[in-house]
């Protein structure tokens, strides 16, 4: 994923998109744009991790249900 991307969809609060990180996902929490890079946390198991955005993989929009 590319880093403008990645700040497009942690902006963003009307849609909940779907990221991995080597497979698993995970919710975006902050960017760091001096460093390029963008903390995400594991939603198995609410690790935080700071990854660069070209190893996080968008996967399509949640469709969250009540």
């Amino acid at each position: 994923m590319k880093y403008s991307r990645a700040e497009e969809i942690l902006k963003n609060t009307k849609e909940n998109i779907d990221v991995t990180y080597k497979n698993s996902s995970v919710w975006l929490e902050r960017i760091n744009s001096a460093e390029q890079t963008v903390t995400v946390k594991e939603l198995s198991g609410n690790k935080l991790m700071e990854v660069e955005a070209k190893d996080l993989t968008e996967k399509g929009k949640l469709n969250w249900k009540d």
